[in-house]
């Protein structure tokens, strides 16, 4: 048995089938229980669908959407600049500690020495000894504050610019 398809169901509903084929379909939807349903299901999503109110909107409604989309938009990547920002100020911070344990290395570099290990001995020596001056009780008290500071600072801008973002969208 034949069965009809959503669209041939619709073109039935809205009469745009030729009296050929409105006249099998009423053949096919008189001997179907199961096209009978689904022509009478769309048939009250029709109906429904042509009782409802038509809302009006305003002239400038479509230049309203583009603005904040718009909006949105910026808001986005203004907020992926601040961040990169914020990930390349502790990048910098990171680059300026290797730096200076680098710079502790070529300083105590003696090209004079016989004996490579010994070299790296004295490089690894010196290295750990600037990380535990730099690291020590007192100073990593100063190193963590300092990183606390930047990050609650950060913190506070973020949330700050997200309030004034989500401030300005509405």
């Amino acid at each position: 048995m034949k069965t009809l398809s959503d669209e041939v169901l619709n073109r039935y509903i809205d009469g745009e089938l030729n009296r050929d084929e409105k006249r099998e379909a009423e053949e096919v939807i008189k001997n179907s229980t199961e096209d009978r349903a689904r022509l009478n299901t769309l048939l009250n999503t029709d109906h429904s669908l042509r009782n409802l109110a038509v809302l009006e909107v305003s002239s400038n409604f479509t230049s309203v959407v583009m603005k904040r989309i718009q909006r949105s938009l910026r808001s986005r990547q203004e907020q992926k600049k601040f961040i990169v920002g914020i990930v390349s100020i502790f990048i910098i911070m990171c680059f300026a500690v290797v730096g200076i344990i680098g710079f502790e290395i070529v300083k105590n570099f003696n090209p004079e020495t016989s004996s490579m290990i010994k070299d790296s001995i004295k490089y690894i020596t010196s290295a750990s000894q600037l990380i535990s001056n730099i690291f020590n009780n007192r100073n990593i008290s100063i190193v963590g504050g300092v990183f606390s500071f930047g990050l609650i600072i950060s913190a506070w801008f973020f949330f700050d610019y997200s309030r004034m973002l989500r401030k300005a969208r509405k």
